[in-house]
């Protein structure tokens, strides 16, 4: 919500202040945004960016609809190879994109990620509902190695995988409660 203007502004301030390199994520939606997928990769082109299309993740709120509006990688891909030419894996820095596809391209096995939720919930995996919490330990005088203790084997226990292969979608929260 809010306003472009005042987004690129940001974005440029950003890259003023030498905040760099300046990294645009944009989760991609079907019949939203999915136009503007060639003219944000070329952004890459015109400036030192990174931008990362991210396919549409369900959780929270209408799943059902979400799982609908999910572009795939390979639909983002194409239409970037459409009008701006094969992409290769390069390290030049320009035309540098990134693509998070945890709907369609798993990578979970790999995963090492958790997040620290605004009431002190430690969400181990974005697209699960299940969480440690780290407020009420907190409160109660927990020590900094008892802290350290309970992220460490709440780590241990972290899924292997979110489950939309079988229908499993994460519910109590959505993303602007998760950190996202």
């Amino acid at each position: 919500w809010g306003k472009l203007a005042q987004v690129w502004a940001g974005i440029r301030a950003a890259e003023a202040a030498g905040l760099t390199p300046v990294k645009i994520n944009a989760v991609v939606v079907r019949g939203f945004n999915d136009g503007d997928v060639t003219g944000l990769a070329r952004l890459t082109l015109e400036h030192a960016w990174q931008v990362r299309f991210i396919e549409m993740m369900p959780f929270g709120g209408d799943t059902a609809f979400q799982q609908q509006q999910v572009v795939t990688d390979k639909e983002i891909r194409a239409r970037i190879e459409a009008e701006l030419g094969p992409l290769e894996l390069q390290g030049n820095g320009r035309l540098e994109l990134g693509f998070i596809s945890s709907v369609t391209l798993p990578f979970c096995a790999s995963c090492s990620r958790a997040r620290l939720t605004a009431d002190g919930k430690l969400r181990l995996c974005l697209l699960r509902d299940k969480e440690l919490d780290l407020l009420t330990p907190l409160r109660q005088g927990a020590t900094d190695e008892e802290l350290r203790q309970l992220v460490v084997a709440g780590i241990w226990v972290k899924p292997w995988g979110h489950g939309l292969a079988d229908g499993e979608v994460a519910t109590n929260r959505v993303m602007s409660e998760i950190g996202g």
